[in-house]
């Protein structure tokens, strides 16, 4: 299932700006799991591991969308089972 966010022509920094909000909420999920103590060590292992890759992704998908220099028609999540 795809789900599209934004059909219109979005910016550069607009886009960015989406994309950032989008994974910085992904982060705080998994920073409220590991503060509610749900998880055992490895559990909060695996999701500080998951927080760095967030980070990283971000990092390098903003550089990716801001030299592109073009607008972006279609954002999209992709739900897969």
């Amino acid at each position: 299932m795809v789900l599209s966010i934004m059909k219109d022509a979005l910016s550069v920094e607009d886009t960015a700006q989406m994309i950032t909000h989008i994974i910085h909420i992904n982060i705080l999920y998994h920073e409220n799991k590991i503060q509610a103590n749900l998880d055992d060590e490895v559990g909060v292992k695996i999701r500080r591991d998951k927080i760095i890759e967030l980070h990283k992704f971000l990092h390098q998908t903003i550089t990716y969308v801001r030299n592109t220099k073009q607008d972006i028609i279609n954002l999209q999540i992709e739900i897969s089972l």
